[in-house]
């Protein structure tokens, strides 16, 4: 999260930090409650569309476009669900917040 603030222009910062921040927490809480079926690395469908739909609120809050809120958290959905080797919690913020800035800009 400290590359993500310091080194990508603050609004997609931010979009990429609450969306790691929340997103990720949600997805496990979720995952962990509501029976759904795992999809990849153990991942559950509540925790992928969890991140996604937290994603897709904080995307839109500061950027108020339907469709690159979609995308945003398709992407992010992604990026959680294939978790490249336990580092999902340093990709998704820097991911999300790159995504964000090159389909805005």
């Amino acid at each position: 999260m400290f590359c993500t603030y310091f080194f990508i222009a603050k609004p997609f910062s931010y979009i990429g930090i609450f969306s790691a921040c929340i997103g990720d927490g949600l997805a496990s809480l979720f995952g962990k409650l509501i029976p759904s079926f795992k999809l990849v690395n153990n991942k559950t469908f509540a925790g992928s569309i969890s991140v996604f739909v937290v994603a897709f609120i904080v995307f839109y809050y500061f950027v108020p476009n339907f469709v690159m809120a979609l995308i945003v958290g398709m992407g992010a959905m992604l990026v959680e669900l294939f978790d490249f080797a336990k580092y999902d919690n340093l990709f998704l913020p820097v991911g999300v917040a790159t995504l964000s800035f090159l389909l805005v800009t």
